[in-house]
């Protein structure tokens, strides 16, 4: 082999040899390029993939959250009216059925009406009409004639008067048109009024033990 033919085969080795060190450099760097975006496309993955999850996280804690709000304010609404449904069904009716006895009964009038009327009338001269139910009119009649009122100011009367269906007993200032009720429901109706506060305070602390314990229990 001549000097030129070796010349020319070692040119020919060092321009492959270059070429195959170009491409190996070139497929080094693409490759090089390829992992970078690679492990930033995973990277961006992981971040999208952690916002996700904190965001279902704190949607989940809100609906959590929101869930027993309105579970609290279902069982207090409950607690509400079921109260009400007692007072209004239950209890103002006994109440008031207790009260319609306890005013009928003639010795318990007489006690009450002696000590309203003696007194009031003592401090406050005036003319009373008594309104009472018409059955007990006749009984209340010989207490009213009876020496109890014989102490009262000449100036002032007092006039039984009955009224058919009328459940208690009511004073009228005659001309002032002044009423004192004491009519059965509004006795009870003011006995109610005393009881509701607590009746509410105990089935609103109840609600609160039994959401907390069961608080499926609470809105059946």
């Amino acid at each position: 082999m001549s000097k030129l033919e070796s010349g020319i085969d070692q040119l020919i080795d060092r321009v492959k040899n270059e070429a195959i060190d170009k491409a190996k450099a070139e497929s080094n760097s693409l490759i090089n390029q390829a992992e970078q975006k690679a492990q930033a496309i995973i990277d961006e993955a992981h971040a999208k993939a952690s916002s996700l999850l904190k965001d279902t996280r704190d949607h989940i804690a809100k609906e959590k959250l929101a869930l027993k709000r309105e579970l609290e304010l279902a069982a207090r609404d409950f607690s509400l009216k079921l109260a009400d449904r007692l007072k209004e069904q239950l209890m103002f009716p006994t109440l008031k059925e207790s009260v319609r006895i306890t005013l009928k009964e003639p010795d318990f009038l007489k006690t009450v009406l002696e000590r309203l009327l003696v007194q009031y009338v003592k401090d406050n001269p005036c003319n009373l009409d008594v309104l009472v139910p018409k059955e007990l009119k006749v009984t209340l009649a010989a207490f009213f004639a009876s020496s109890i009122f014989d102490s009262l100011d000449k100036n002032s009367s007092i006039r039984l008067i009955d009224e058919q269906g009328i459940e208690g007993f009511a004073l009228i200032k005659r001309g002032e048109h002044y009423v004192w009720d004491f009519r059965a429901e509004t006795i009870a109706l003011e006995l109610m009024r005393l009881v509701e506060p607590n009746l509410r305070k105990y089935f609103t602390s109840q609600h609160k033990s039994v959401s907390a314990e069961n608080p499926q229990a609470a809105v059946v």
